[in-house]
């Protein structure tokens, strides 16, 4: 088929189709309902991410380790509130500067005083936080503050705060003069419950000590009052002074960390509750706390010439185990004159410790002179044989010399005593002193006479005999005096019978011995004085024996001196040097 035939075939088909009829309709095509639900939906979506974005903060850090843009977040209560959008160094160079962003909702935290920091695993001696994030990664934590003022800038802690600003309690200051092992976070006691902890601490602007910020937990705070007490319980309380050893701590976590105690004496006043932030003494222990405060305090004067080894300042002055005061100061003064020593001891006595009934203050330095003048006096004794501490006993010694009080120095001086120890050594000094000189060689010869005659007069026959007609004579008395009405005369008769036989036989025979007795006596006596003569060995060898008592009189004072001054050496024995 050519070319013609079949362009006239095509133009036979088109002319048989008939012409489209266009018909305009009126309105929008519902083709555009598509793209205007598909802006709605985006617009709605802007609008719902721009309605829940909240405020933007910026955090200052120390350094940013565990932070991450676009990762870290920000926690309150446990409740995510926002999140680390930037990280990126201080102008200084000093810290890094966090700026996140937070929730709709989370403005009304960002108040003047809200802290942040970062929450991360941390090990303390009360014991261990942050563990969750070893799984879910450190977070920003928040405490919001309770200021009027927002703000958008903050400087985070170092450390997490002790305290939450919303926990229900109270504030104290505590005044102390060191810190001892208080640390931030160290627990407050309130008869051994954890009642508190301490917040922080600094220096005082005028350094005259430390002051403590401490934190109170409901219902504890509701305990505290005026006249309450806190006292310094860190670690143990080993106290060694002349009452003996004292041992005392509040808990095994005070005792690793420190700890501060708290309580109200019964024998005070109470009632008058405080106010958030009130101030109070903190004092060393437990004793010191509860020690009964006066201020009615005079002051005497002490002088010792021997050792006062094992006195400290603060020992106690005591009468008959009465503490009346303690011992303020102690000196060595030297007299180049006479070439002496006196240790000049300040006591404080506390008068209102001691009741005189019907006596007014003023007549307190007359109560004094009345009791020295009976026999009142100072003297050191050991309080403590462990620790050798000494401390100052007042008790009255009639025996003592006369004296008074010496009213010539600054303070008045009562008269002393020398200590027990030292007055036995003195006394067996003297001892060994009159022994020295008593006449020992006449001593001797006296009581070998002495013994030399009544040895002979023993060994004779007359005395036997003699005894034995006295014997006989007191037999015919005693039977006399029985039949006195019966045979008076014969009996009587035999006895002066008996008498006159007994007188005549000692005149004719025994007065003769009794004579050679004697001079043999003499001559025994005669020998014994060359045997203790100067020149005999006896008496060198006394002289010896009363040389090595005086040494040994000696060596017993330097003993009692040195178990004075190291008495644990009945224990331990004596320390090498």
């Amino acid at each position: 088929m050519t070319e013609n035939e079949i362009k006239e075939n095509s133009d036979k088909v088109t002319d048989n189709i008939p012409e489209p009829v266009i018909i305009k309709r009126k309105g929008i095509s519902i083709v555009w309902a598509v793209p205007v639900i598909a802006l709605l939906i985006a617009l709605w979506l802007v609008y719902k991410a721009l309605s829940g974005i909240g405020p933007e903060i910026s955090i200052t850090f120390p350094s940013a380790e565990g932070l991450e843009a676009g990762k870290t977040k920000i926690k309150y209560k446990d409740v995510e509130i926002g999140r680390v959008e930037d990280v990126r160094l201080s102008d200084d160079l000093k810290s890094v500067v966090v700026t996140a962003c937070l929730s709709k909702d989370s403005d009304k935290l960002l108040r003047e005083g809200t802290r942040f920091w970062v929450v991360r695993p941390r090990i303390k001696a009360t014991g261990i936080t942050g563990l969750g994030t070893l799984l879910s990664g450190v977070y920003i934590g928040i405490d919001p503050g309770k200021g009027d003022v927002f703000t958008d800038r903050f400087i985070a802690l170092e450390t997490p705060p002790v305290v939450m600003s919303d926990s229900p309690g109270r504030y104290f200051i505590l005044h102390s003069d060191t810190l001892g092992s208080l640390d931030r976070g160290s627990p407050v006691y309130y008869r051994q419950m954890k009642a508190g902890e301490v917040l922080g601490f600094n220096l005082n602007p005028d350094n005259s000590g430390v002051s403590i910020k401490i934190f109170v937990y409901d219902p504890y705070y509701k305990f505290v009052w005026k006249n309450t007490k806190f006292w310094n319980d860190s670690g143990i309380d080993l106290t060694v002074d002349a009452n003996g050893f004292r041992v005392s701590t509040e808990s095994f976590v005070s005792f690793v960390i420190g700890g501060i105690a708290f309580d109200t004496p019964v024998n005070l006043e109470s009632g008058i509750p405080v106010n958030n932030g009130a101030e109070f003494l903190l004092y060393k222990n437990r004793e010191s706390a509860h020690d009964k405060v006066y201020t009615d305090k005079e002051y005497y004067i002490l002088y010792f010439d021997e050792s006062i080894r094992g006195l400290t300042v603060g020992a106690p002055v005591e009468f008959r185990g009465i503490r009346l005061g303690q011992v303020k100061d102690i000196k060595l003064m030297f007299n180049r004159e006479d070439m002496k020593v006196k240790i000049p001891v300040l006591i404080e006595i506390e008068h209102d410790r001691v009741s005189v009934p019907g006596k007014e203050v003023g007549d307190r330095l007359s109560n004094m002179e009345m009791f020295v003048s009976r026999g009142l006096r100072a003297q050191l004794k050991l309080g403590n044989i462990i620790s050798g501490q000494l401390f100052v006993d007042l008790d009255f010694h009639p025996q003592s010399p006369r004296a008074k009080i010496n009213y010539d120095s600054k303070y008045p001086e009562l008269p002393t005593i020398h200590k027990s120890m030292e007055i036995i050594n003195r006394s067996l000094l003297k001892v060994v002193n009159k022994l020295q000189q008593m006449p020992l060689d006449e001593i001797v010869d006296n009581f070998r006479k002495t013994l030399s005659g009544a040895e002979q007069l023993m060994n004779s026959e007359d005395l036997r005999t003699a005894i034995t007609s006295f014997n006989e004579a007191a037999h015919h008395i005693g039977e006399f005096s029985e039949s006195l009405n019966s045979d008076f005369y014969p009996r009587l008769s035999n006895a002066v019978t008996d008498i006159n036989t007994f007188t005549g036989s000692l005149n004719a025979s025994s007065l003769p011995k009794i004579e050679a007795a004697v001079s043999e006596a003499h001559k025994t006596l005669e020998e014994f004085g060359k045997i203790v003569s100067r020149d005999s060995p006896l008496y060198n060898e006394l002289h010896k024996t009363l040389a090595e008592l005086s040494d040994a009189a000696r060596s017993v004072r330097i003993l009692t001196d040195y178990l004075e001054r190291h008495p644990d050496a009945l224990i331990h024995g004596k320390q090498k040097r």
